[in-house]
Formats: C-alpha cells, sequence, structure tokens
C-alpha cells in the first residue's frame, strides 16, 4: 500500500493546508493527498497511476508517461516491477530502464510459466535459498539454437526476482562493467557481451523495448 508522511504543505496565498494537489519546489513535484499528507509510492490521480519516491516524495513516473494504449496486464506488471527497479538503481547500481526491460523479454510482461509458476521475471539459472524449478529452454551454441534442460530460481514473490536480479549483476564480478553506466544503449550491450544471453540480438531487443515505451526516464533518478 502506498505510504503517506505526516509533513504538510501550506498554499502561500490562502495558509490552508494542500489537499489532493500537486506543488512544486526547485521543478520537482510533490503530491498532498486527501488529509494533507506528502504522498509516497503509488497513488491513484485523475485516472493514473503516479509513483512517488519513498526517500525523497517526489514524483517520479506516471503510468500514462509510458504510453497511452496500455493494457491492464502492461499497466500491472509495470506497478510491480517500477519501485524494485528503482530501489536496484540505488542499491546495486543497475539502472531501471534496463532491469524493466530484461524483464519484460525474459517473463514475457509476468506472462510466462517460468514467472507465474516460480515468479521468475529474469530467466536467471540456479537456486534461490535452495529453490529452483527445471525447465526447458532453448540456448544459442554459437551455430543454432538447442533445446536443454536446466535449473532456474524460483521465489515467492516477484519483488524477491527484481531485488536478486540486482544483486545477481552486482555480485558477479564479470557484470562490474555495468555498474553506475546510466547510458542504457551501453549497457544493453554490456550486458550481452558480459554473458548474461547468448542471443545475438538480446541488446538490440532490450534497447528496442527502452525506447519503445521511454522506460530511460528512470535512468536519470540518482
Amino acid at each position: 500500500m502506498p505510504r503517506t508522511k505526516t509533513w504538510n504543505f501550506y498554499d502561500y496565498g490562502t495558509y490552508h493546508i494542500v489537499k489532493n494537489d500537486y506543488r512544486q519546489n526547485n521543478g520537482v513535484q510533490y503530491y498532498f493527498t486527501g488529509d494533507g499528507s506528502i504522498a509516497t509510492g503509488w497513488q491513484s490521480i485523475n485516472n493514473d497511476l503516479v509513483y512517488f519516491d519513498g526517500s525523497t516524495y517526489h514524483k517520479v513516473i506516471a503510468l500514462s508517461d509510458l504510453g497511452s494504449n496500455l493494457s491492464s496486464t502492461q499497466k500491472y506488471f509495470f506497478e510491480s516491477v517500477i519501485p524494485g527497479a528503482i530501489a536496484g538503481w540505488h542499491e546495486y547500481g543497475v539502472i531501471p530502464s534496463i532491469t524493466i526491460a530484461q524483464a519484460i523479454i525474459e517473463s514475457g510482461w509476468g506472462q510466462s510459466y517460468l514467472s507465474t509458476a516460480a515468479h521468475n521475471l529474469f530467466g536467471i539459472k540456479g537456486t534461490y535459498n535452495g529453490n529452483s524449478i527445471t525447465l526447458p529452454t532453448q540456448e544459442y551454441n554459437g551455430y543454432q539454437y538447442v533445446t536443454i534442460y536446466a535449473a532456474f530460481r524460483a521465489y515467492d514473490n516477484n519483488s524477491e526476482s527484481i531485488q536478486d536480479h540486482g544483486a545477481f549483476l552486482k555480485y558477479n564480478s564479470r557484470y562490474n562493467n555495468l555498474l553506475g553506466d546510466s547510458n542504457y544503449v551501453s549497457v544493453a550491450n554490456k550486458i550481452r557481451l558480459d554473458g548474461y544471453a547468448t542471443d545475438p540480438a538480446y541488446s538490440t531487443s532490450l534497447i528496442s523495448m527502452v525506447q519503445t515505451y521511454g522506460l530511460n526516464i528512470l535512468d536519470a533518478l540518482q
């Protein structure tokens, strides 16, 4: 559930507490809820869902910023992954646009069997807290795609998957070159060359996904 702080904003003209309205300070927008508290997390505002940072309280993004014709599945997916992707940028140095683009591609907007059965949004192999699920998968061996069976990490929820994705990249030394890089094109190329995926078109797919939905708006967050 969205959290609110007890901080209030008084209108300079009326001296009344601002409620259900935005106010701007130094070019940053904040929102004050019906009881006058400053908003954090997701808020439903004027038929749109808007996300406010839990630490700085400023407006981060509205779902409408990502497209005017999003399906209900896409809206739900963005709502479920954006907060974790932002947290991963702060904690692990992995830019949100690539985290989200990977999650979309790897999980098919959260609809793949792996994501519905094991909450594994990124196709990360191995085990998580001793839990895994074994499934067939296509791998490119340098000449052609072949089917193999592999163990994939299993999570209790999508939030665990988002968190583990950032940790996976940070604590595997081969991905050190992309940590803190805020250029999504650069990160997309690095992550494939570092061996995350065998598909030679993986970088192109990530870049296309970021550009289609304007996900790089999230990469400006510090």
